[in-house]
């Protein structure tokens, strides 16, 4: 085959070094399978014209940032083009004054914050791997990580979207200013819908001030049930931490830590007020020592915490199940220790991180028998919806992703599928890859 046939039919709109084909294109695979293109449009109008021509050859179509969160959600039916948006990195506008910023998806976190840090203000928002995480995967996975407690997640920070459809229609929602609340709606309805109704090309998002003082305590606890107890009594205190999270003792390990459960709470602001969250915490910690981190320590602990999600499986990946539980924040102290119990009934190891704040647990189950995979993952989805709790799998072993739904069942999945119906109605956007099949 001639290099002109390969490229083809997007040779017309890109030059040679925006596209990928062959074996250059396996960095971005998905679910086993492999795309035969990887576009990098630099215009929004060139990715337009890519969108309509891939769908209009009858290709499923992939949107991507870095490629970094491929490993999430159900496999694609069919996989045929990824589209990058990794060149439409621009950002578009800051308004210091307004505190918003506008800013094309490709672009990563650390960039959009780097940009902003001279005017000392941040987008508060902490998903795994910053450095990776581009503003459009933000949104379509709904990713979020410690600050969810204090700050929100990008829902409640987006005030403008700019999507283009399967067919090359661009659609937008919402402004650049934070009284226009118009099309809000279709914030919503992009933001988690991972790729299956649009590309997001452009947002608008409100930032904050960076904090005077910024700072992590560190509490050592008996157990995991030790830690969460404490933290539901610190949530129920005048404190307002930017976050409060749990290591389990297998977690604590993972991250270089002595093999114990651990309570981390980050306090933020001004100083004076830092000080007076300190006071309170140790208060509550009674006769436990409280560790103050600042600096360099505070970021090592932070970075470990935000990431661990994405990095907390570093052995045994074969046979790794992973779990994104989502429950009441009094429920985690009840159901988190009954899954330690059952991994050590199961000969298995368990690691949880739990960001008790917003009742968020990962649980890690690490050297299960691939052929206990499926009942140990049953009776999570099972313990969590007695709970009346939610559970997705983030990790599941290779053999075992076509027979483990990641989603499960799911309430209004009609009401989505007919809105994929009407905006993507012939199926070409990362299809099978969310609830329902959808």
């Amino acid at each position: 085959m001639t290099s002109a046939a390969r490229l083809a039919p997007f040779s017309d709109l890109l030059p040679v070094d925006a596209i990928l084909t062959s074996e250059s294109t396996r960095a971005f695979s998905c679910g086993g399978l492999t795309p035969q293109y990887v576009l990098f449009p630099d215009t929004v109008d060139l990715l337009r014209s890519c969108m309509r021509a891939a769908t209009q050859a009858g290709m499923s179509v992939m949107v991507v940032g870095t490629g970094a969160g491929l490993g999430l959600g159900n496999a694609p039916r069919q996989y045929d083009v990824a589209i990058s948006t990794r060149r439409l990195n621009r950002i578009v506008a800051h308004e210091a004054a307004d505190m918003t910023v506008t800013v094309q998806a490709g672009a990563t976190l650390d960039e959009v914050n780097a940009a902003l840090a001279h005017a000392g203000q941040h987008l508060p928002l902490d998903p795994p791997r910053p450095e990776l995480t581009t503003i459009g995967g933000l949104i379509a996975s709904d990713a979020s990580g410690p600050l969810r407690l204090s700050h929100g997640k990008v829902r409640d920070r987006l005030i403008g979207i700019t999507v283009v459809l399967a067919d090359g229609t661009l659609v937008k929602g919402g402004g650049r200013v934070v009284k226009n609340v118009a099309g809000y709606d279709l914030m919503k309805l992009f933001t988690g819908s991972f790729g299956t109704l649009g590309a997001i090309v452009e947002a608008t998002l409100t930032i904050r001030p960076c904090p005077e003082r910024d700072t992590l305590l560190v509490i050592p606890a008996a157990d995991t049930a030790g830690a969460l107890t404490l933290a539901l009594k610190i949530l129920a205190a005048p404190v307002m931490p930017s976050y409060i999270e749990a290591f389990n003792a297998s977690a604590s390990a993972e991250v270089g830590a002595d093999h114990r459960a651990r309570l981390m709470i980050g306090c933020g602001g001004h100083a004076d007020e830092v000080s007076t969250q300190h006071a309170r915490c140790a208060a509550h910690a009674g006769e436990q020592p409280l560790q103050v981190h600042e600096g360099v320590e505070r970021a090592r602990w932070y970075a470990a915490l935000r990431d661990w999600p994405s990095s907390g499986l570093t052995a045994d990946l074969e046979n790794a199940l992973g779990a994104k539980l989502s429950l009441l924040p009094s429920q985690l102290a009840t159901i988190l220790p009954r899954i330690e119990q059952e991994a050590v009934h199961r000969n298995t190891r368990c690691a949880i991180l739990a960001r008790v704040g917003s009742g968020i647990a990962y649980v890690r189950l690490i050297g299960a028998d691939a052929a206990h995979v499926m009942p140990v993952a049953a009776w999570l989805r099972t313990t969590a919806r007695q709970a009346g709790g939610w559970t997705a799998f983030d990790r599941v072993p290779a053999p075992l992703r076509a027979q483990l739904d990641t989603w499960g069942e799911a309430p209004a999945v009609s009401l989505m599928r007919g809105i994929k119906q009407t905006l993507d109605p012939q199926n070409r956007l990362s299809p099978g890859r969310f609830v329902g099949g959808i």
